[in-house]
């Protein structure tokens, strides 16, 4: 055999890959890969530990049995808010007896009225008054169920529009041996 020389044929390197492209692909697979773990758990704000905790508190649905009762935030203090008292037990005296009992604990600027029939009482409030109705409620020893948005229709035999808190006295009230707490009534600061 001969010996044949035979050419090499030179071999020019592949074109190399654009690095600025494939850097731009390396950041945006990192980047994407950050975002799986983090909503894979991997990671929460201290802030999403923090509204967690004040709600398990408010709610009591922590892995704790005790929980504690939140004081409620007054929006207006008592002697500003124009307070009406409508008797709807069907006792008489009892509107008169009840504004005069707030009368002592704050509540200054309130006025008696004849109410509509109702066996239970209630806290109503007009718009922007709700944590007001709350500390109302508190301060009866009523639950915070009883503090109602003020209806369409009024539960006085007259309403008066420019009432803060309605509280319509019902049956289940009698002011002079309702327990009267002081405690959550008050402006925050």
């Amino acid at each position: 055999m001969a010996n044949e020389s035979r050419s090499r044929q030179s071999r020019t390197p592949a074109t190399p890959q654009n690095s600025a492209t494939m850097g731009v692909i390396l950041v945006i697979a990192a980047v994407v890969i950050a975002i799986l773990l983090f909503n894979a758990g991997g990671g929460e704000s201290k802030a999403d530990d923090t509204d967690k905790t004040a709600a398990e508190s408010a709610t009591g649905e922590s892995g704790s049995t005790t929980t504690s009762a939140l004081p409620v935030a007054v929006t207006t203090p008592p002697a500003n808010l124009e307070v009406v008292v409508g008797n709807g037990s069907g006792v008489p005296g009892r509107a008169k007896a009840t504004a005069e009992r707030l009368g002592t604990v704050g509540y200054t600027n309130t006025k008696f009225v004849d109410g509509n029939p109702s066996p239970n009482t209630v806290v109503f409030f007009s718009p922007g008054h709700d944590a007001d109705a709350l500390a109302l409620t508190q301060l009866l020893s009523l639950t915070d169920d009883r503090a109602q948005p003020l209806p369409a229709q009024t539960p006085l035999k007259e309403a008066v529009p420019t009432a803060a808190l309605t509280v319509l006295v019902g049956a289940d009230f009698d002011p002079a041996t309702a327990p009267f707490t002081t405690t959550t009534v008050g402006p925050t600061n």
